[in-house]
This record gives C-alpha cells, structure tokens and sequence, in this order.
C-alpha cells in the first residue's frame, strides 16, 4: 500500500494505481491500495512518500506498528517482547511510543510555547503594572486640575472620560507600532513549516480588545477615586 505522495512519485494516479506492479529492491510488488496522505513527521517538512508492505512476500521491514491496551502496558510489553525473539531471535528488541515520538518532534516548539506563555503574563502584568503607576502618577500631579474641573461642574463621568481619552490614543498608537512587528516575527516564524496556518487579523483584535478593557478598567477605577474626592480638600492641601 502506497500513500498518494508516493504512487504521484511513481508518475502514477491514485485512482488507476490499484493493480500496477512496481519494481524495487525488494523485488516486484503489485499496489493494493492507496491511502490518503498524512503527517508521519514533522510539520517543518513536506509530505514524503510512504510504502506498507507485509513480511511474508517481503521479508523486509523498518518499522512495526502496534496499537496497545494500555490498562496493563508492562504486560503487553513482556508479551510483544517474547513475541518478538520467537520471531527474530537476533535482532534486538528496541521501541518506541508514538507519543513520545510525536513529542520530541516539535520539544523545540513546545518549548517556545512554554516560554512564550510565561513572557506573555510577564509583559502583561508589567504593562498593568504601567498603567497603574503612570496613571496615579498623573493623578497626583493634576490634582488640583481635577478640583478646579469639579468646582466649576464637571461630575466624575467627565473627569473619567477625561483620562480615559488621553489614555485611549496611547494604547492605540502602542497597537499600532506593535502589530506590524508582532505579524512580521509571527510570519517569520511560520515559514519554518511545510504545513501552517495563516495568520488572522482577529487574534489580534481580541489582544487589543482584551488589553483595552484591562487598561481602561484600572484607568476608570483610579479616577473614580479622585473624582468622587472633596475639592475644597484637595486645593486645601494644594
């Protein structure tokens, strides 16, 4: 049995390739079947061609395959073990689990998601970290601003928009010089893979959406703070 990659190489069609004797080292096989092609490595490479083959016509092999009953692995491994040297005594009984396989096959992109995720609440927590400090650092020094706003009618609602506009156009230009390096660096990384998805513009949205609503929510809770605050205190201590 061929996989499609394998019988397009042999200048064959899959729908016609049933039946068709093919030469190799082996000797003469016939194709009995055409299976669709799958990943059986890496997603970094390209789908390679791919034979099955049975041991009596060719007594020849790479790879055995075996689906397990994991509710007694040690057991089914003494027995495939036993079974193994009654069959071929002298070659050793070395295996593998497909799971740990297909692990170490991306270990170095697991380990940048790993990474990834703790910079990620790294830079989150700095960012909120940020705006809380710049945020009451502006406070402070536009206390008197603020009564003044107040004595002259200006209710909390006015003075938190205040801010919360100023605070808007920063986080949208900060969006707007990061995307484009975020997409780029994404890209980048992307073209490492045969097989990869295309970026979408609404990971991106809802980043800024979740930021926004973070930012704006310690923006609101600050100045509500110093909004609902007596003026006549706060010119008092001015």
């Amino acid at each position: 049995m061929l996989n499609e990659t394998a019988v397009k190489q042999l200048g064959l069609k899959p729908e016609t390739a049933f039946g068709k004797n093919i030469r190799t080292a082996a000797g003469q096989i016939t194709i009995t079947g055409v299976i669709k092609d799958f990943n059986f490595s890496s997603m970094n490479a390209e789908i390679g061609p791919l034979a099955f083959t049975h041991l009596k016509p060719a007594n020849v092999f790479r790879f055995l395959i075996l689906k397990l009953n994991t509710s007694n692995l040690a057991q089914s491994m003494n027995d495939i073990n036993a079974k193994w040297k009654s069959f071929s005594p002298n070659a050793p009984f070395d295996y593998t689990f497909m799971d740990e396989k297909f692990a170490s096959l991306y270990k170095s992109e697991l380990q940048l998601q790993h990474a990834a995720n703790i910079a990620t609440m790294l830079n989150l927590a700095i960012i909120l970290l940020g705006i809380i400090g710049v945020v009451a650092f502006t406070l402070t020094k536009r206390t008197k601003e603020i009564a003044v706003r107040k004595i002259l009618g200006a209710d909390a609602k006015n003075i938190i928009f205040l801010f919360i506009k100023e605070y808007a156009a920063l986080i949208l230009i900060a969006n707007v010089i990061a995307w484009p390096i975020a997409y780029y660096v994404s890209n980048y990384w992307l073209q490492n893979f045969a097989y990869r998805v295309e970026q979408n513009v609404l990971s991106y949205l809802l980043v800024f959406m979740l930021v926004f609503i973070i930012a704006f929510g310690l923006i609101v809770v600050q100045c509500f703070k110093a909004a609902v605050t007596n003026p006549v205190k706060s010119l008092r201590s001015e």
